[in-house]
């Protein structure tokens, strides 16, 4: 009893990890909207706990990069001055919009480790 006891904890463990790990590996590949959905629906669940303070930090990373390769992107459009490329613009940016739509019913997330 006592060994399937702790099998099922180890099992569990690494269940709980794999998560965190999947949403790492979307954020290193450059998949910043995969790793922001599995964020939030992470942190949607229960944005408290503790298990869940290392998805706050991916989901900061991840919007950053997302929003920082999203703005770089309407630049060049910009700067190339051609009005066809209105609509590609005004698609980034709505799509900015909408993200953040999606984050802001978390907020305030905090981070317990960093006191913010």
């Amino acid at each position: 009893m006592k060994k399937s006891v702790l099998f099922g904890i180890a099992i569990m463990a690494l269940v709980a990890c794999g998560g965190v790990k999947k949403t790492q590996e979307a954020l290193n590949s450059g998949n910043y909207h995969n790793a922001m959905n599995r964020a939030i629906q992470n942190l949607a669940e229960n944005k408290s706990k503790k298990g869940h303070q290392e998805y706050i930090l991916l989901l900061e990373e991840a919007f950053r990069k997302n929003a920082d390769r999203e703005l770089r992107q309407i630049e060049l459009l910009q700067k190339d001055g051609n009005p066809a490329n209105y609509e590609t613009i005004y698609k980034r940016l709505m799509g900015l919009s909408q993200v953040q739509e999606r984050i802001r019913p978390l907020m305030p997330l905090y981070i317990q480790e960093e006191g913010r």
